[in-house]
C-alpha cells in the first residue's frame, strides 16, 4: 500500500526520468546514424565532426556543449520537482507557479541547445557558453524567488489555520458551557455569547491576544461555576457579561487592525 502511494506521489519524477533516458538514447544513437557518411567541420578544431568512420568521436564542442547543458536542465528541473514533491503541504497554486518557472527554463534551454547540436553547428565555444550561463543564472534567480514566495505563502497559511483553530476552540468551549447550563436565564446569556463568538471575525491579530487570553480565563471560570451546584446565579450572569465585554474589546482590536492594514 505504501509502495503504491509512493509511486503515485512521485509519478511526475518517474516520468521525467523516462524522458531523460529517452533523450540520452536519441542524442547518442541517432546522430551517429543520421550523420553516417556525412562530413561536418568543427569550427574549433577544423576536423570533421561526423564521418562514417569516427561517428560521435569526432563531435566538437558545439555538439557536446549543447548536450551537457540539456542534461544540466534535466537535473535542475528534476531537483526542483523533487523538492516540491517532498514538501507535501505546498499549495496547488504555488506548485503550478514553480512548475511553470522551471518548465519555461527547460523549454528555452532544450530548444536553444538542440539548435547548437543539430542546426547551428559552426559557432565558437563562447557562443554556446554565454547564453546558457545567462539562462541558468536567470532561471536560478526565478526559481529562488518562486520557492521563497511559496514558503512565505505556506507560512502565512499555517498561521491563519492556527488562528482559526484557536477561535474554533472558543466557539466549542462556549457551546459546551451552554450544554452545562441548567438555568434558563444563564442558558440564554450563554447562547448570546456563543453567537457573538460564532459570528466574529475569524482572523486573530497579535494586538487582540491579550483579550483572547482574558476571554478564555473567563470561560474556564464559568465552567467551574456551572459545575458547582452551589454557585450563585447572579454571579454566573455577571461573569458571562464580563466574558462578553472581553470578547467585544477583542473584536474592536481586530477591526482597528484590519482598518489600518487596509
Amino acid at each position: 500500500m505504501d509502495a503504491k502511494k509512493g509511486f503515485k506521489k512521485h509519478y511526475v519524477l518517474i516520468g521525467w526520468a523516462i524522458i531523460w533516458v529517452l533523450f540520452l538514447f536519441l542524442a547518442l544513437v541517432l546522430p551517429a546514424v543520421s550523420y553516417k557518411g556525412k562530413v561536418i567541420e568543427d569550427p574549433l578544431s577544423g576536423k570533421d565532426m561526423y564521418t562514417q568512420d569516427n561517428g560521435l568521436k569526432g563531435a566538437g564542442f558545439t555538439y557536446w556543449g549543447g548536450f551537457i547543458f540539456i542534461n544540466l536542465a534535466f537535473i535542475v528541473v528534476g531537483v526542483v520537482m523533487y523538492l516540491v514533491q517532498r514538501k507535501g503541504k505546498t499549495q496547488a497554486n504555488s506548485q503550478i507557479t514553480t512548475y511553470l518557472a522551471v518548465g519555461g527554463y527547460f523549454a528555452v534551454a532544450f530548444i536553444l541547445n538542440l539548435i547548437f547540436m543539430f542546426v547551428y553547428k559552426k559557432t565558437w565555444a563562447a557562443g554556446v557558453l554565454i547564453p546558457n550561463i545567462v539562462l541558468l543564472l536567470l532561471a536560478a534567480l526565478l526559481i529562488m524567488f518562486v520557492l521563497r514566495s511559496e514558503g512565505h505563502v505556506a507560512e502565512v497559511g499555517e498561521k491563519l489555520i492556527e488562528q482559526a483553530v484557536v477561535l474554533e476552540n472558543f466557539e466549542v468551549k462556549v457551546s459546551a458551557l451552554v450544554m452545562l447550563a441548567s438555568d434558563y436565564d444563564v442558558r440564554k446569556a450563554l447562547e448570546t455569547l456563543h453567537n457573538e463568538v460564532r459570528y466574529a471575525d475569524s482572523v486573530s491579530v497579535p494586538a487582540a491576544q491579550q483579550q483572547e487570553n482574558a476571554f478564555m480565563e473567563k470561560l474556564v471560570e464559568l465552567q467551574e461555576m456551572l459545575e458547582d451546584e452551589n454557585a450563585d446565579k447572579e454571579e454566573i450572569l455577571k461573569l458571562v457579561k464580563k466574558a462578553s465585554t472581553a470578547w467585544k474589546i477583542r473584536n474592536e482590536f481586530v477591526q482597528v487592525y484590519n482598518s489600518r492594514k487596509g
